[in-house]
C-alpha cells in the first residue's frame, strides 16, 4: 500500500507549487491526494468540501502550505474580508489533527513576515476591529489560522520562498523518519533476542529442576 500524502491549501494561488509537490511525492513512489487531480470522491447530496474531509481522514499524512490568500467558506460559512469564519482548507487541517495524522505546515516567509506585524497590532486589530492591509496577505484570517496552528506546540513550521524549499525541507523530514523505523525495527528485533534468550534460559532451569517462578 501506497501512502497517501493529502496536499492542503488554497489553489489559485498555489496551483503551481502544488503540481509540482504532486510530481515530488510521485517520485518517491508514494499516492498524492489533490480535488484538482480527481483524488476526491464526491458523495451526491453532500456539501462538495465534506468528501475533502473524509479523504483527509483516510490520508497517511498532510503537506499543508499557507499563502497570502485565505480560500472559499467552508459549507453553513459566510465569506468576509474581516470577520472570522472557516475556510475549507482550515477546515481540512482541523479534520487531520482531531484524526491524528501528521500534518506538516509550510508558510509562505512573506506572509509569515507580516503575522509578525499582526502580532504587534493584535489588540487594534481583533479588540478595537480596526482594518489593516498588507501587501502579501489578503484576508485577515490567514493569520488566525497561523495562529491557530502555532498554539499547537507539536507540529513543525516551516517557512518557504520557492517550492524547492517545500521539497528540500519535506525530503529531510521523510529521511529522518524512515531513520527512525529502522532504528525502531532493529530495536524490536533486538529485544525479541533478549526475550527468546531469557525464556530459552528459563526452560533449561525449569528442565534441571531450579526453576521455582
Amino acid at each position: 500500500m501506497k501512502p497517501r500524502i493529502f496536499i492542503s491549501s488554497t489553489f489559485y494561488d498555489l496551483k503551481y507549487i502544488r503540481e509540482d509537490l504532486a510530481n515530488f511525492v510521485r517520485s518517491y513512489g508514494y499516492e498524492p491526494v489533490l480535488f484538482e487531480d480527481g483524488d476526491i470522491g464526491y458523495t451526491p447530496g453532500k456539501p462538495l468540501d465534506s468528501s475533502c474531509y473524509e479523504s483527509m481522514r483516510n490520508s497517511d499524512m498532510v503537506i499543508l502550505i499557507i499563502g497570502g490568500e485565505y480560500g472559499s467558506a467552508a459549507s453553513g460559512e459566510k465569506k468576509d474580508e474581516f470577520t472570522e469564519y472557516m475556510s475549507v482548507t482550515r477546515k481540512e487541517f482541523r479534520t487531520a489533527v482531531e484524526s491524528g495524522i501528521p500534518i506538516f505546515v509550510m508558510i509562505d516567509k512573506k506572509v509569515m513576515a507580516e503575522y509578525g506585524v499582526y502580532e504587534a497590532n493584535y489588540n487594534d486589530i481583533e479588540k478595537e476591529n480596526r482594518m489593516m492591509t498588507f501587501p502579501t496577505t489578503k484576508n485577515i484570517n490567514v493569520f488566525r489560522f497561523i495562529r491557530e496552528i502555532k498554539g499547537i506546540v507539536t507540529l513543525p513550521i516551516q517557512e518557504f520562498e520557492r517550492s524547492a524549499d517545500i521539497k528540500g525541507f519535506i525530503s529531510k523530514q521523510w529521511a529522518d523518519m524512515f531513520k527512525n523505523y529502522l532504528s525502531s525495527w532493529r530495536n524490536e528485533k533486538e529485544n525479541r533476542k533478549i526475550e527468546n534468550s531469557v525464556n530459552e534460559m528459563k526452560s533449561l532451569i525449569k528442565k534441571n529442576g531450579y526453576y521455582a517462578g
